[in-house]
């Protein structure tokens, strides 16, 4: 948590390497049932989608048999979203869509908005700062910043969906953003979208091998190859580790730096063995489905190399910079004490949360480091092995 789309063009993307699933339905208006033209539906996180026709109908294409969630986004209603159960072929979704309140956008406008509060927003849901040459929006007005001054506190709302370029992997991306904010006393930020993605066309053929490259890069430490590797029991094949964080010691700031907790405990990283492993992560065969559970009191460190590894030693990280020097990425892993159920195309259901520290990685979350559910670089193992499953 955006595209160039928004026109009357009807489009389904083919996909040739999944069973294929389909969702269709009509969208009306929730108080008077009169169809609604012109809706923005897509399945997320995927290139699927299209806009209603005249009679408010759609039909698309479900890109694999795990979790997906059906948005439906237009400028004058509340955004829709619906998850699709994994293992249903062919499922009809009708949507009645709520009028839009205009309070919000009224009262924005007598606010001025403060440059912090904007540059905030955007360097969280890109990943990185805005630049015409990599990622930025091109309605860049369309969120409205609210900004309580007792509380210390951001929201940010958008009543449209925002049109994102990403100029370094070559898509323009639709993103419906749901809700935003950000806590200035502790430092902590909440934020949820759903966003679909559309191929742009390259200029030249170098253009297009560097965002063939680029993608191949961003999906070596992406979380749905994580999600895959997770599912497969390829961690460290794939290039990752997760690391039990023990002796419970915390990180604080001083003098700028990351320093370990004040009772000069070291905090000892020590690689999730097998046996480790099973005791969060749940085989139900022969569904197609695990379930990951983690305890809100396990502290678990996810580090992403982006290439093939090897068995880690455990590690006793003394301070930041050794640990910035470790992997290429490093988040904090958990569900927070809910089960997640995880499936073989590299989507879940619920809430995972990857939360990096600014001080030792950036973030895997932005959408810098995310692509299509339905990519996949020719050398993963997913892809194989989905080949080897799917049905025609």
């Amino acid at each position: 948590m955006q595209k160039l789309f928004l026109g009357l063009l009807l489009w389904i993307v083919p996909l040739t390497l999944f069973a294929q699933r389909t969702v269709s339905g009509r969208i009306t208006d929730a108080e008077f049932g009169d169809p609604i033209p012109g809706v923005s539906v897509f399945i997320a996180n995927t290139t699927v989608g299209m806009t209603t026709d005249s009679a408010g109908y759609y039909r698309l294409m479900i890109p694999g048999d795990g979790r997906y969630r059906l948005t439906a986004a237009h400028a004058a209603y509340q955004s829709a979203f619906i998850d699709i159960d994994p293992g249903q072929k062919s499922v009809m979704i009708d949507i009645k869509m709520q009028i839009r309140e205009l309070n919000e956008v009224t009262v924005a406008k007598k606010i001025k908005f403060r440059s912090e509060d904007i540059n905030l927003f955007w360097e969280t849901i890109l990943g990185k700062s805005p630049t015409k040459g990599g990622l930025y929006a091109t309605n860049p007005q369309a969120p409205y910043y609210f900004y309580d001054s007792e509380k210390n506190k951001l929201t940010v709302s958008c009543r449209e969906p925002l049109n994102i370029i990403n100029n370094e992997t070559g898509y323009s991306i639709l993103y419906v953003l749901k809700n935003f904010t950000h806590n200035y006393n502790t430092n902590t930020t909440f934020w949820k979208g759903e966003y679909m993605f559309v191929e742009l066309k390259p200029k030249s053929f170098k253009e297009l091998n560097t965002w063939e490259n680029n993608r191949k890069k961003v999906y070596s430490v992406s979380i749905t190859h994580f999600i895959r590797s997770l599912y497969c029991d390829s961690l460290i094949e794939n290039g990752f580790s997760l690391f039990k964080v023990e002796d419970g010691a915390t990180f604080y700031n001083f003098g700028g730096c990351r320093i370990i907790g004040g009772s000069r405990k070291m905090k000892v990283f020590t690689p999730l063995s097998s046996a480790d492993r099973e005791k969060f992560l749940y085989n139900y065969e022969p569904k197609s489905y695990k379930i990951l559970h983690i305890p809100a009191y396990r502290e678990i460190m996810l580090v992403c190399f982006g290439k093939p590894g090897k068995k880690q030693k455990s590690e006793i990280i003394s301070n930041s910079a050794r640990l910035q020097s470790f992997g290429l990425f490093r988040s904090e892993f958990n569900t927070n004490g809910d089960s997640i159920r995880i499936f073989p195309d590299g989507t879940f259901e619920n809430q995972i949360y990857f939360s990096p520290d600014k001080y030792i990685s950036k973030s895997l979350t932005g959408l810098n480091m995310t692509l299509p559910i339905e990519y996949n670089p020719g050398s993963d193992v997913f892809q194989i092995k989905t080949i080897l499953k799917t049905e025609y």
